[in-house]
């Protein structure tokens, strides 16, 4: 009698292990998917812009430099006329080196003092550009 007790006892441990195996495997291959999928080069780039802008350190330099890129770009925009003259594009290159050096060293300054500036440039292309049309108007007539 001891040997069929311990069949049915082996049997139902025999049963139970496959469905183990069965449930591990197929939460095995869930992972393997997962792990694919995560490592695809698309995933790889998504993650790490993720963490990048995730970082508050990171968020900040990145706005630090596109502040200053901004800030160089306008200003020497602004200052540079190619048309003219080539002191203009000296000036300007030089303009924009020197504020995006200025934002990278001091941002705290550039920040306050951003909206003033820009609101200058601003005005100084909408005046520029109202004084060539009126040289044009003037010089069709």
């Amino acid at each position: 009698m001891s040997t069929v007790h311990q069949t049915e006892a082996l049997t139902t441990m025999i049963q139970s292990l496959e469905e183990r195996r069965v449930n591990e495997l197929s939460e095995l291959k869930a992972q393997l998917h997962l792990t694919g999928e995560s490592m695809r080069p698309v995933n790889l780039i998504k993650s790490a812009a993720n963490e990048l802008t995730g970082n508050k350190n990171v968020k900040s330099y990145l706005l630090q430099a596109g502040i200053g890129l901004a800030v160089g770009f306008l200003t020497k925009k602004a200052v540079e006329d190619s048309k003219v003259n080539r002191n203009g594009k000296l000036i300007g290159n030089m303009a924009e080196m020197g504020l995006n050096n200025l934002t990278a060293n001091q941002y705290a300054m550039v920040k306050l003092a951003a909206p003033i500036v820009f609101g200058l440039i601003v005005n100084f292309i909408k005046t520029r550009k109202e004084k060539r049309a009126h040289r044009k108007s003037i010089a069709t007539q």
